[in-house]
């Protein structure tokens, strides 16, 4: 790429941390280099986007206190809230030609702290007969299909997945006599 080219570019970085989303640049700016670059996080189900100044060649950390979610805590430890599991879009943008590149992140680390509570009742003693196991199965299949329909780019039904999944987990957890 010349020095002219601009491609906006990031990952999203998952570690199965409910209290962040990690985004790593990896956009060539070229000429936009010294000019501002914005980040636009909007949360699952709202409508309001959360616009920030991005550090570009970076990997930032975004959680409840730097997303406006909660408040910072002067005195004490800071306690940060969990962020939402759901579809998140994340949007970077360069004001240089108003470039951007939007992503879509199926956020699961608050259900797969949940699930893990049922693989542990599960044992490590596999039994396919297992209703608990026969309930992982199942959503870990709708985990995978929502995945793909975020990709895809149908919400609706990647939402559908997700909470259906989530149903299911909370019934498991719930019921001390399923096995």
């Amino acid at each position: 790429m010349t020095d002219l080219t601009v491609k906006v570019d990031f990952t999203i970085l998952l570690d199965n941390d409910p209290n962040y989303i990690a985004i790593g640049d990896r956009s060539h700016w070229g000429v936009a280099e010294n000019q501002p670059a914005t980040i636009e996080i909007t949360p699952p189900g709202s409508i309001q986007t959360i616009s920030l100044n991005f550090a570009k060649h970076t990997l930032s950390f975004y959680n409840s206190v730097n997303l406006g979610m909660s408040c910072i805590t002067e005195c004490d430890e800071q306690v940060l809230v969990p962020l939402s599991d759901g579809i998140w879009e994340i949007k970077l943008s360069s004001i240089y030609e108003n470039l951007e590149k939007t992503r879509y992140l199926l956020k699961t680390d608050s259900l797969r702290l949940e699930l893990n509570k049922l693989y542990i009742r599960a044992g490590i003693d596999y039994n396919p007969n297992s209703t608990i196991i026969q309930a992982l199965a199942e959503v870990e299949f709708l985990l995978l299909a929502a995945e793909a329909f975020v990709a895809k780019g149908d919400f609706n039904k990647a939402k559908k997945g997700f909470d259906e999944a989530s149903k299911i987990t909370e019934k498991y957890n719930s019921c001390h006599e399923c096995v």
